[in-house]
């Protein structure tokens, strides 16, 4: 019978069934006993602890701490990530990026508690009556799109006459 350490970011494992066909789910950083050698059966996966013949050993889930060496740790590892995190002002969070239409009619979109509301950034003026849902925010942004039907009303028939002065 050996023990094995199952590592780390290595997922679960199974185990065989017992003498009463229960089957052990180990996480990773488990020590597994098993009578089959789970590091060749599973490559990269399990790290051999020991080797006893005296049946089975007692199963803990335990986890190792990574132990870092000072040599392999560069100032480049210490550098702390920027992380942006959006600043909340009196509408909410700005999260016009999420909505197309909003760059094309220039409006700004800000979400607050799950809400959203459609300010013109000209002059701070809130744009819905209601909170908005964000299912219905493309919708509402949709009714600042200009008109392509206010063209066509102006244009001229093919034979160069306006559409009202058809009638005789």
């Amino acid at each position: 019978m050996a023990v094995y350490l199952l590592k780390p970011k290595c997922g679960n494992y199974i185990g065989k069934p017992d003498a009463d066909g229960n089957r052990i789910t180990y996480k990773a950083g488990s020590k597994v006993s098993s009578d089959e050698d789970l590091v060749n059966k599973w490559p990269g996966k399990f790290e051999l602890l020991s080797v006893s013949d005296e049946g089975s050993v007692p199963v803990a889930p335990e986890i190792p701490v990574p132990v870092v060496k000072k040599d392999s740790v560069t100032d480049k590892d210490m550098e702390e990530p920027i992380i942006k995190t959006p600043k909340e002002g009196k509408h909410g969070i700005d999260v016009s990026d999420a909505f197309p239409t909003a760059a094309k009619v220039e409006l700004k979109v800000f979400e607050k508690s799950k809400w959203f509301t459609v300010v013109d950034p000209d002059n701070d003026e809130v744009l819905n009556e209601k909170k908005l849902r964000k299912d219905k925010v493309e919708a509402f942004l949709a009714d600042y799109l200009p008109d392509d039907d206010d063209e066509d009303e102006d244009e001229e028939d093919e034979d160069g006459e306006d559409d009202d002065d058809d009638e005789e």
